[in-house]
């Protein structure tokens, strides 16, 4: 985002998105407005597994 010039978000994802979008409003709460979660499964016991590789997994 930075890289585009953008320096605040409101992110929405669906399901694994739902995660990426958690990641980055925990990481960078200082660049999210707001996040939208749609369709996701719960996460709460699998935060801390919730990493770029996750998400980034087919």
């Amino acid at each position: 985002m930075r890289a585009l010039g953008h320096t605040r978000s409101a992110p929405a994802g669906h399901v694994r998105g739902g995660a990426v979008a958690l990641r980055l409003a925990l990481d960078h709460p200082d660049t999210v407005s707001r996040v939208a979660f749609i369709d996701c499964p719960p996460v709460t016991g699998h935060i801390s597994r919730i990493t770029a590789r996750f998400v980034t997994q087919g």
